[in-house]
């Protein structure tokens, strides 16, 4: 390989979310943290070297996107995708839920029924409720294999019943299902028949495991009168401290009513380093990417079958997208809370609580694992999560 993403950066002391401040979430500090979905690797070094010339030069007053900004992006979404965007359908922001609530208030009014599907991000939740919409759930399916799908039935029935909009989430996090080309299809479908409007978060598109594929909703001009893709480098290249995102609107109407809500939230957009970043993450990264994925896969390999020869009454998820394993604790009749508190006190580390994704999840134990980290650190992490499993047995 040509990137060490097993090379150990130490991130304490530098005020990262997942490793300074855990007293919020966990009441400690000092845990070995696998909560929040920020990886722990390096970025690309073309990142840092576009970022560092500019700061060379004194001033930082305001500025526009340049035209290789956008001339990347369509580059990356064609070549890595198979879809072409022009540069007016690309909405610039500073984060992909934010893109989201733009899209949920211009597209929809207080009262109106959004769709998402649990466990989801929890934001999915928040961006629903707080906007005065109602949220409308529809549980995946989830069988013997620990295996998710979309219950098309169900979301059938609640597009009838007077939904307005659907929040996809692809990949989806936490259960890390890349949708397939026929999910993808018969979802539009459905979107079509009912008249709504589809906005899918594919801010995981690009860290896609061997063997899959990413279907993007962009794929299918048949829904581009009602549909925001919203997409970001940020998690993909380790960059979500600099906020930057782009949500990809097609049909002239739509993104006119999106761009007329950032006017009037005075919503602000990438600054002056987050789109160098950005691009040059577009232009230099697919090989970064394609070595990522690969270590990702073998660090998700490596949890799986830790899991099945040491705890094989836990069963956990075998993700196609995303660095996130959702494993299931249920075993033991504890809440995620539970769980988690036990795991501080008696393992010190640090796991996502699977109560915000859905009530459902919460309630049966499931919790969060994020493998994007050098191996070494995922190692001493699963021996402290065995460690605290045999304290759990007994």
């Amino acid at each position: 390989m040509k990137y060490d993403f097993g090379k150990y950066v130490e991130r304490r002391g530098t005020d990262s979310s997942k490793w300074d401040h855990q007293t919020g979430p966990f009441g400690a500090e000092g845990l070995l943290p696998f909560w929040v979905a920020d990886s722990d690797f390096a970025v690309l070094p073309e990142i840092q070297q576009a970022m560092a010339k500019r700061i060379e030069h004194p001033v930082f007053g305001y500025t526009a996107a340049p035209e290789n900004y956008y001339s990347a992006i369509e580059n990356w979404t064609k070549t890595r995708y198979g879809y072409e965007i022009q540069k007016d359908w690309v909405v610039p922001g500073t984060g992909v839920m934010g893109s989201v609530v733009l899209a949920i208030q211009s597209l929809t009014k207080p009262g109106d029924q959004i769709v998402i599907q649990t466990p989801v991000y929890p934001p999915f939740h928040s961006v629903v409720t707080t906007n005065d919409r109602v949220l409308i759930k529809s549980e995946l399916k989830r069988d013997e294999n620990n295996y998710y799908s979309m219950d098309f039935e169900d979301l059938e029935q609640k597009f009838k019943d007077g939904a307005k909009m659907m929040l996809l989430c692809n990949p989806h996090n936490p259960v890390g299902r890349v949708w397939t080309h026929e999910e993808m299809e018969k979802l539009v479908e459905l979107c079509n028949r009912y008249g709504i409007y589809l906005v899918s978060d594919e801010i995981h598109c690009d860290i896609i495991m061997p063997g899959h594929k990413l279907t993007s909703a962009m794929l299918f001009p048949s829904i581009y009168d009602r549909l925001v893709v919203c997409t970001a480098p940020s998690k993909t290249f380790n960059i979500a401290g600099l906020g930057v995102s782009n949500a990809l609107v097609p049909n002239e109407e739509t993104r006119k009513k999106v761009n007329n809500q950032v006017a009037k939230n005075k919503a602000s957009g990438p600054n002056i380093l987050s789109k160098l970043a950005c691009e040059a993450a577009y232009t230099h990264g697919a090989q970064w990417v394609d070595e990522m994925n690969e270590y990702l896969a073998g660090n998700m390999k490596y949890v799986y079958e830790f899991c099945k020869e040491k705890m094989p009454d836990i069963p956990v998820t075998r993700p196609e997208g995303t660095y996130l394993i959702w494993m299931d604790f249920g075993v033991f009749g504890k809440t995620s809370e539970e769980i988690i508190h036990f795991l501080v006190e008696n393992a010190k580390i640090g796991l996502g609580d699977g109560t915000p994704y859905s009530d459902t999840a919460g309630q049966k134990g499931f919790i969060r694992l994020n493998v994007g980290c050098p191996m070494c650190t995922l190692k001493e992490g699963m021996e402290r999560l065995y460690q605290a499993y045999t304290m759990l047995k007994k």
